[in-house]
């Protein structure tokens, strides 16, 4: 089954394309990595998938609906779920107070509680810290709690923009030690991530952007023998 299908998008800002005639499909219950060179589109593809910008052309299906005309609300609601670059989380809320936010269009308060439980299964770092200030933590434990925020969204599709961008190498592992559990679980991700080498540990399919056009896609496997292909955009990454 087809998560997410996106055909021939157009999108950018004040009507300037950044992203052209992109097109491309994830499969339900896999990891889809986006991986290429800052400014190159792969932000602002998120920011259109997840209705913070309109498009100029294209279509975009979910699940089987097509959302490029919903609102970011509604697609929120069915599941479609933003983890942005930075966190953005709010500093004057408890760790836990900001992982509820995610939850705020959930009605069921039993089955918030238990997501609640998850999110501190996979970070006990956050479990931790869950009173503590999240203007506090370090740049891992907001990495983690703006993470987890979008878990407590129950989403079909997690997309994650640039999950370790900063952080130190220990945390970058443990960061990733976490997605690979994570997609396991059932859900579908989307992960933006410049470091192709990381994200292929954990990704069923990779795709390259250049200069906002998806310019090469398959399994990792493959990517590792792009030699070329690496030095040109990664420098040996």
């Amino acid at each position: 089954m087809t998560a997410l299908s996106v055909q021939g998008l157009t999108a950018g800002y004040s009507n300037q394309p950044v992203l052209r005639q992109v097109s491309f499909d994830i499969a339900s219950q896999s990891v889809f990595a986006l991986i290429g060179p800052n400014g190159h589109g792969k932000t602002t593809l998120l920011r259109n998938l997840s209705g913070l910008i309109s498009q100029q052309e294209g279509r975009v299906e979910y699940l089987g609906t097509q959302i490029e005309d919903l609102s970011a609300h509604r697609r929120v609601e069915l599941g479609l779920i933003h983890v942005p670059q930075g966190d953005q989380l709010f500093g004057e809320m408890s760790v836990e107070e900001n992982l509820l936010m995610g939850a705020y269009l959930r009605d069921s308060k039993a089955d918030v509680t238990s997501s609640l439980e998850e999110v501190y299964a996979f970070f006990p770092r956050l479990a931790e810290r869950r009173n503590q200030m999240a203007n506090s933590l370090s740049g891992g434990e907001r990495r983690m709690t703006g993470i987890g925020r979008g878990l407590m969204g129950d989403g079909k599709l997690m997309m994650m923009d640039e999950p370790s961008l900063g952080l130190a190498p220990l945390l970058i592992e443990q960061i990733y030690e976490s997605l690979k559990a994570l997609s396991k679980s059932g859900r579908t991700f989307l992960v933006v991530e410049e470091n192709p080498a990381r994200i292929a540990e954990i990704a069923d399919t990779i795709a390259l952007m250049d200069g906002g056009q998806i310019v090469w896609s398959g399994p990792p496997e493959s990517l590792q023998s792009e030699e070329k292909l690496i030095q040109s955009y990664f420098g040996g990454h």
